[in-house]
Parts: C-alpha cells; structure tokens; sequence
C-alpha cells in the first residue's frame, strides 16, 4: 500500500511537460552551497526513508507527498524560501529530486539537482540523524 501511495504521488506532482529538467550539481559544489548559505539543501525523500539513513548535513526536509499535497510544510516552505536563493534537491535516486526542482523551477525558483542521497554518501559528506522536530 505505501509503494502504491508513493508512485501515485510522484505521478501526480504536477508538472508542466515543458518544464526544463533542472541542472545538475555534484554533492560536494552542494554541501560548499549549503555550508555558506548560498543555497537550501532540500531533501524530498519521504519519512521513513530519511528515518533509516539519515539526511545530509544542513539539508531541510519536504516531502515528496507533502510538494503532491500541497501540504502544510509545502506551503510553509513556499513563504521562508526567498525565490532568489537556489534550491538544490536530492532523493533517494535523482527522479523525485528532477520532478521537484522543475516544479520549482516553474514557480520562479532557481533550482538544482543533486541526485541521490547515495551520492552524497559515497562523497563522504556529512550525515546526520533526522529529527523530525527540528526540521
């Protein structure tokens, strides 16, 4: 059921066909965007996923069911995140993070994408453990 949920909510997020698929970025000119604050580091990967191997140090969490719900923390992150400041996105695997930088892209947002949170690991960058409370 939650595999079912997951893929309806990656074919859902809505996207223009026209969109432009979002620039690549490498993890590490990422991290040095994060770390300096030349950009928000997001994580659209889902709970559970984030809960087991943690996230990428200085990242945010928004969910990829939270951008197809147009939820609460979507919502949130649509009036913190200044539309001058670059977005850089990462997944498990690059899709989720290519669809959400092009509906970023499509708001007014500069955006990149990073790939997949096992390229960041593989790197040797920073992770740490997810807490939810504090994201």
């Amino acid at each position: 059921m939650k595999l079912i949920a997951f893929l309806l909510s990656i074919l859902t997020l809505q996207t223009p066909v026209s969109a432009i698929a979002a620039q690549a970025i490498s993890p590490e000119d990422a991290y040095a965007a994060a770390m300096t604050n030349r950009a928000i580091l997001v994580d659209v990967r889902e709970a559970d996923e984030i809960k087991s191997s943690g996230i990428a140090e200085f990242a945010v969490w928004l969910a990829t069911t939270s951008i197809n719900g147009r939820g609460p923390s979507y919502q949130e992150a649509l009036q913190k995140w200044p539309k001058e400041q670059k977005l850089i996105f990462y997944c498990r695997s690059g899709r989720r993070s290519e669809i959400a930088a092009d509906h970023f892209a499509t708001l007014g947002y500069r955006t990149l994408n990073a790939g997949s949170f096992q390229e960041w690991k593989d790197a040797g960058l920073p992770v740490k453990a997810f807490d939810q409370s504090t994201n």
